[in-house]
């Protein structure tokens, strides 16, 4: 299964800004308002949601995500912690190996990684660390 981001905005060079932020590279969509990306991974777009919702104030970007065909679901500050909480439980317990140390399963090792980036980050936020 993969997942699908759209961004779209109203503002040239708007979402360059933003994703070159998030990429830490400049991406050279100056010109676009509209970017769409497949991950093979829907974990891979926990990161980009929290960015996106923290970075609302800064930038007036639309965000949809898709986890099945033809089906897009926008991303707003009321559903984007149910979301990231949603793709954890589906796509890293639900789906996989309870977690065995020290020898972890391929998949596990990613899901942790990304669970424990995704809480450093949501404390970073809080604490304003």
């Amino acid at each position: 299964m993969h997942a699908i981001v759209k961004l779209q905005s109203h503002k040239p060079g708007e979402l360059n800004e933003f994703l070159s932020e998030y990429y830490d590279t400049n991406l050279e969509i100056d010109k676009n308002l509209r970017w769409q990306k497949k991950y093979e991974n829907p974990i891979e777009i926990t990161d980009l949601i929290a960015a996106y919702i923290d970075n609302q104030e800064n930038f007036d970007i639309k965000m949809w995500i898709s986890l099945d065909k033809d089906i897009f679901i926008k991303i707003s500050e009321y559903n984007a912690n149910e979301i990231i909480k949603y793709l954890f439980i589906l796509f890293c317990y639900h789906h996989h190996f309870p977690l065995q140390l020290p020898f972890l399963h391929p998949i596990q090792d990613l899901c942790l990684l990304a669970l424990l980036a995704f809480l450093l980050h949501f404390y970073q936020k809080l604490f304003l660390l």
